[in-house]
């Protein structure tokens, strides 16, 4: 009998091999698959290096792109898959690289850590139409909230800049069902317990003159959701995002008052 070759059961097949291989292959290309960055801010003069193409707000840019931000302007590239914003702040040169951004002169600021919500935001070409939406009138910003997606406990009360001539407040559904009515006196105003709102619906509310033929001074629009289903800005380009969000659950108006924040962030 011919004595058959011994298997050592520690070596790996010639499978194992190539998938190990495979692996390291793997690990060792990661840098070459570098996401995109959008743009979510832009103040100023911002431009492609080398050139004057302007760099737009929602514009993609991708490795190997090189940008100019001349002193007094700024830039925030958003890295959806990363959940990272990069603020850059002129004067500056930056070259996006495989492994992010990094100033060939000047300096970047802090990396701020976007909000697990605000991570799913898809970016539609209405969203790009509408970017630089502002709202012209000197009243639109009375209400200070609630304003968008609240928690059951934020739509309780209502707050606004005081005014002498504001007397009037009514909440009503988004289909226009009335919800509350009232008087009202100061800058701020708590629901009665007996005034129910429900989980899920949208509500519309306002401010206005005592007379209730006068039109809103100003009105917003807000959605109850669930506590870890609010997102949390904290700059202008999470206020964009957050304002894309709105404007994808039909809350518009919320939606422009966010674009406004983000202006004025």
């Amino acid at each position: 009998m011919i004595p058959q070759p011994q298997r050592d059961e520690g070596a790996p097949t010639g499978l194992a091999t190539l998938a190990f291989a495979a692996v390291l292959l793997l690990i060792g290309c990661t840098d070459s698959f570098a996401a995109d960055l959008l743009v979510t801010d832009v103040r100023g003069a911002v431009t492609r290096a080398g050139s004057t193409q302007p760099v737009a707000l929602f514009d993609t840019l991708k490795p190997g792109a090189r940008l100019s931000v001349p002193e007094g302007a700024r830039v925030e590239l958003l890295d959806s898959a990363a959940g990272s914003i990069q603020p850059v702040r002129g004067p500056a040169t930056i070259a996006l690289m495989p492994q992010g951004p990094k100033a060939e002169s000047g300096m970047l600021d802090p990396v701020r850590t976007v909000d697990a919500q605000l991570r799913k935001v898809k970016i539609t070409n209405q969203d790009v139409a509408l970017g630089s939406l502002r709202m012209r009138s000197a009243d639109t910003r009375l209400l200070e909230g609630p304003d968008g997606f609240v928690t059951a406990s934020e739509a309780r009360t209502y707050r606004w800049k005081g005014r002498p001539n504001l007397a009037r407040l009514e909440v009503a559904t988004q289909e226009g069902e009335v919800v509350h009515k009232a008087r009202v006196e100061g800058g701020s105003y708590t629901l009665p317990e007996s005034v129910k709102l429900e989980a899920g619906r949208t509500y519309v509310w306002g401010v206005s003159g005592v007379n209730p033929a006068d039109p809103p001074a100003d009105w917003t629009e807000f959605a109850l959701s669930e506590a870890n289903g609010v997102p949390r800005a904290s700059g202008p380009s999470e206020w964009r995002l957050v304002a894309v969000s709105l404007r994808a659950a039909g809350l518009k108006r919320a939606a422009e008052r966010a674009e406004q924040r983000a202006s004025a962030s």
